[in-house]
C-alpha cells in the first residue's frame, strides 16, 4: 500500500514527530566493564573496569548525577559493595543527587579521619601550595594529644617503672 502526501503534510508530520522525539526521547546508555568512558574528560578514552580499580567514586558520581549513563548489574554490585554505606538503587533514565551528597559530607568528615590520613591531607595541601586551615591543624593536634594520652596509660615510660622498682626496695 502506498501513501501519497504532499510536501506541505509531509512537513508537518515531521515537524510534528521531531517535537515529540526531542520532548520524550532520552538515550540511556549502559556501560559495561569495558566500555570506554566519554562522560569527563578527565578519564575519556579509558575502560570502566581501570576505572573502578583507581577511581571508583568516578563511576559512583557518573551513576548518581548523570541521568542518561546505567551500568550492567555487575558494576552496580561492585558499588553496592564499595558503597555500601550509601548506595540506593537509582530508576533510569534519572539521578539522585542526594545520594551521592550524602557519600561526599560523610566521606569529607575530618573527625572521622585517622591520624595518617588527616597528616596525608596536609602534605598534599602542601604539594598544591596550599595551606592547611587552622580547624585541620587543630583536628590533628587533638587526635595526637589524645593518642599520646592513651599510649602513656597503657605503656609505662621508663622512669615510671624505674621508680616503682625503687620503691620497693
Amino acid at each position: 500500500m502506498k501513501i501519497i502526501l504532499t510536501e506541505s503534510q509531509l512537513k508537518r508530520i515531521i515537524s510534528e514527530q521531531t517535537v515529540i522525539i526531542n520532548e520524550d526521547m532520552l538515550r540511556l546508555r549502559t556501560l559495561t566493564m569495558k566500555s570506554v568512558w566519554d562522560i569527563t574528560e578527565k578519564y575519556k578514552g579509558t575502560t570502566v573496569d581501570v576505572i573502578l580499580d583507581i577511581h571508583p567514586s568516578t563511576i559512583y558520581w557518573a551513576y548518581c548525577k548523570v541521568q542518561w549513563a546505567n551500568f550492567t548489574p555487575d558494576i552496580l554490585e561492585i558499588l553496592s559493595q564499595k558503597f555500601s554505606r550509601n548506595f540506593k538503587p537509582i530508576e533510569k533514565p534519572g539521578t539522585d543527587l542526594e545520594q551521592f551528597q550524602e557519600y561526599l559530607d560523610r566521606k569529607g568528615n575530618l573527625n572521622d579521619k585517622t591520624i595518617p590520613e588527616l597528616k596525608k591531607l596536609v602534605k598534599v595541601l602542601g604539594y598544591n601550595k596550599k595551606s592547611p586551615n587552622l580547624e585541620l591543624l587543630n583536628i590533628i593536634k587533638d587526635k595526637e594529644k589524645e593518642y599520646n594520652n592513651i599510649m602513656r596509660r597503657s605503656n609505662p615510660t621508663k622512669g615510671f617503672m624505674q621508680s616503682k622498682n625503687h620503691r620497693k626496695s
